[in-house]
């Protein structure tokens, strides 16, 4: 299988892997065990919009407990803020934790058993509440997380006391699975595109024959095909959430919704239709074991991505779940387009070789281990961690996405998510979208840590880089077809 860039695999430098090392669209959504490692924090988060305040102005029930008080007024945000209250008594700075564990223990020796939430530090004298477990991942400590759909076994737990504690805490005979019984929620989805058989010849995606019979022995039976790019499915893979893939890979490819794409150089290497095994290929299935069979598409495709949707909070209702598939799908469309697309058409502003000879690699090794900055956690950073401005950590990091083009292609699409007012501080009923702990949530922050350099970058329009959030909305409308997508970040003069 031909390869233009690294997917995965730890510290490698080789421009060719073996598709096993990435398979499953890569670590670029980290399997839910990065999820859990800290990017969690903001799925999970709570928020609380006080009676009277605009949509914008929410408590988000950490540094607007104390630094903006007014948004936290009301009884809800005083309950919420409350927990945050309590952990800062054990811990002054959650950016410097050092001799946490021994404060926390102290605490502790006064009560028999507390209860702790998502995020909060945990112990063998702790336990935390319904729906989370202790991480341990430290062996004897650790912090509480939301039980997951998928078994505990496989979520990349640091220690087998977390695992232990996760099947203690999390298997239930009613929990909820995405893989039995297909309970994924229906929505509805308007798309001018279609969902077809694989292998209908009759004004169908026009899949070659040799492709067409891979895929269906792969267990990928329906197809969609926005601007010859494919996104295909399994028999058990929701048609709705096959046109909602269509529509968000449309949204980034024609942002202004004029049916025509913005860059044809950057459709054609994505496109199935250039060759007999070119082009790329969005797999989704409704489970690991449907997906990692997209291994078997290697020698039809240049690349072919898991959509990872399966890996969704299937916990906290349809509405968390239907959100975070949303966010899930973005991320994972993006990182198709943006690594196989953009990072070899425009090599000097967008790609992934290394840490210094393009934009986003410069600017990914600038705010390495720092913060505000980024840090993915699937890496180590030095124990002195977070930094200060000016002083990031060497590269490269050890850990499973240490390789540029994982470390680089997860930062950039985390920043540019941001910068252009998605996640749940900008948009708090939108898609979920996770984050790393050291990179700021709002919009305003975000653009005051990147650099001039990227923000040029970002706003070039040659490179035609996303402009709005993505929302899986996707209708063609003639009239725009001069148009300019519009930011929703009224600060963001270097757009103009």
């Amino acid at each position: 299988m031909k390869l233009f860039v690294i997917i995965s695999a730890p510290l490698c430098t080789s421009m060719e892997i073996d598709a096993k090392e990435r398979k499953s669209g890569s670590k670029f959504l980290p399997s839910r065990d990065g999820l859990t490692r800290g990017m969690r924090r903001i799925l999970d988060e709570e928020i609380v919009q006080c009676p009277g305040q605009a949509e914008a102005d929410y408590c988000d029930c950490e540094g607007d407990c104390t630094g903006n008080s007014d948004l936290c007024s009301c009884e809800e945000a005083q309950t919420c803020c409350s927990g945050l209250v309590a952990n800062d008594d054990n811990d002054s700075d959650d950016s410097d934790n050092e001799g946490g564990d021994e404060n926390e223990n102290n605490t502790n020796e006064s009560s028999e058993s507390m209860d702790v939430d998502n995020n909060a530090d945990c112990n063998t004298s702790t336990s935390c509440n319904d729906g989370f477990f202790c991480n341990y991942d430290s062996g004897t400590s650790g912090f509480c997380e939301a039980c997951e759909p998928s078994s505990c076994e496989s979520l990349g737990l640091a220690t087998q006391e977390g695992v232990n504690d996760c099947n203690s805490q999390c298997i239930r005979e009613d929990a909820p699975s995405p893989s039995s019984g297909n309970p994924w929620p229906s929505i509805d989805v308007e798309s001018p595109f279609e969902v077809f058989m694989v292998d209908d010849e009759d004004g169908g995606c026009e899949v070659s024959s040799q492709r067409a019979e891979r895929l269906k022995e792969a267990g990928f039976t329906k197809v969609a095909c926005p601007f010859d790019v494919l996104i295909a499915g399994t028999d058990n893979y929701k048609d709705e959430y096959l046109l909602l893939g269509a529509n968000v890979l449309a949204n980034i490819l024609d942002q202004d919704s004029d049916g025509i794409v913005d860059d044809p150089a950057v459709v054609e290497r994505l496109s199935y239709k250039k060759s007999n095994n070119g082009g790329a290929v969005l797999s989704c299935g409704i489970s690991e074991e449907e997906e990692v069979r997209e291994e078997m598409l290697e020698d039809v495709f240049d690349y072919s991505f898991s959509c990872q949707t399966w890996k969704a909070n299937f916990w906290d209702g349809n509405n968390v779940a239907i959100r975070e598939i949303k966010g899930i799908l973005m991320e994972e469309a993006f990182h198709l387009v943006h690594n196989n697309g953009y990072a070899v058409v425009y090599p000097e502003m967008l790609g992934l070789d290394d840490f210094t000879s393009s934009i986003i690699g410069r600017e990914t090794a600038r705010l390495q281990c720092v913060k505000p900055g980024w840090f993915h956690p699937e890496n180590q950073c030095p124990p002195d961690s977070p930094r200060q401005p000016g002083n990031p950590a060497s590269l490269p990091l050890s850990g499973t996405c240490a390789s540029p083009v994982c470390d680089i292609s997860e930062f950039y699409k985390m920043a540019l998510f941001l910068a252009i007012g998605m996640g749940k501080k900008n948009d708090p009923n939108g898609p979920l979208v996770w984050m790393s702990d050291y990179m700021p949530g709002r919009q305003s922050d975000i653009m005051a840590m990147l650099s001039d350099e990227f923000k040029e970058m970002i706003a070039n329009p040659t490179l035609h880089q996303l402009r709005a959030p993505i929302t899986g909305e996707y209708n063609v409308v003639p009239a725009l077809s001069t148009s300019s997508p519009t930011s929703t970040n009224p600060d963001m003069t270097f757009w103009k």
